[in-house]
């Protein structure tokens, strides 16, 4: 069950990225590809080093949370 909400998880931050800091396409494609040489979406939700923008994390764990109960 954990890869599916590390999933979500992700899918929402990208979410968040998108709406809320307004990236575009091309600015989450070079901010998620890798971070520290690994695939950003196979990082902790812990990790405060990869998820540096506030409002989109904190978007993604009200999503995630609301997605799983």
């Amino acid at each position: 069950m954990v890869p599916y909400v590390r999933k979500s998880f992700f899918k929402h931050y990208k979410d968040g990225l998108k709406y809320i800091c307004n990236y575009t396409q091309e600015d989450l494609d070079r901010e998620l590809t890798f971070s520290k040489g690994v695939a950003s979406k196979d990082i902790s939700i812990c990790d405060n080093d990869t998820y540096c923008y506030p409002e989109a994390y904190n978007y993604a764990i009200d999503m995630t949370e609301r997605e799983v109960y």
